[in-house]
């Protein structure tokens, strides 16, 4: 009967033994997978948040260029009095606004990088760090038929602890970009009229009336089918 007890004992001891083995090998991994999930989910919503940035900057860029009035709406908070800056080709000229399309850059590179300084999320330490020249970030691009304003940002997310192996902690260089076409159809009409009187009795106007025939020809028999 001691005998048996002993024998009981003994395995009860040896599991034990092993359970704490297995604890002491799991335990870590678990631990690690936990927090590195945790570290990718905060980077992956530091990501959208920056994108989010982006896109909506550029959208109210657009808005700018497109509509004088909004802004200094988005400046001074209240409705203008009197309504400037709208003369024909301001694209051209460059003045939209209080001011040139230069100062309307330089206003959208102010705000986007005031968001993105101000984003939050589970490590203060994996804010996003901008790495881009601010003189490239918002960009009006003029091709004087249309024309589009875009947003671009380079920036790096760094994790706050060093990971097996690594000497130095995890960067991720990161870069988001969104463009919007300016939706201004008056001006877009009148620019497409410039250039139809430029190239009007001209031979690149001429190849270009006779390709849009073309168009307008294959057009009309597909549609008649």
């Amino acid at each position: 009967m001691e005998r048996e007890q002993n024998k009981t004992k003994n395995r009860i001891m040896a599991e034990d033994a092993f359970a704490i083995v297995e604890a002491s090998i799991v335990f870590p991994v678990m631990f690690f997978v936990l927090f590195f999930i945790i570290f990718i989910g905060n980077a992956y919503y530091q990501i959208a948040q920056v994108d989010s940035c982006v896109a909506q900057a550029a959208i109210r860029g657009a808005q700018y260029v497109a509509d004088p009035q909004q802004y200094d709406m988005k400046k001074y908070g209240t409705f203008p009095v009197a309504i400037k800056n709208v003369e024909p080709y301001r694209y051209i000229l460059g003045e939209i606004g209080d001011g040139s399309i230069n100062k309307t850059e330089k206003k959208v590179t102010e705000e986007v990088l005031d968001e993105v300084s101000r984003s939050v999320g589970f490590f203060s330490e994996m804010k996003p760090q901008v790495t881009s020249n601010e003189s490239s970030i918002a960009e009006f691009h003029n091709y004087i038929i249309y024309a589009t304003f875009s947003v671009q940002l380079n920036y790096e997310i760094k994790f706050p602890i060093k990971f097996l192996g690594d000497k130095e902690p995890s960067i991720l260089k990161l870069a988001s970009c969104a463009e919007v076409a300016v939706d201004d159809t008056t001006e877009f009409i009148r620019n497409v009229d410039m250039a139809i009187d430029l190239t009007a009795g001209t031979k690149a106007g001429q190849k270009i009336s006779e390709l849009f025939s073309k168009v307008n020809g294959y057009i009309n028999k597909f549609s008649q089918k």
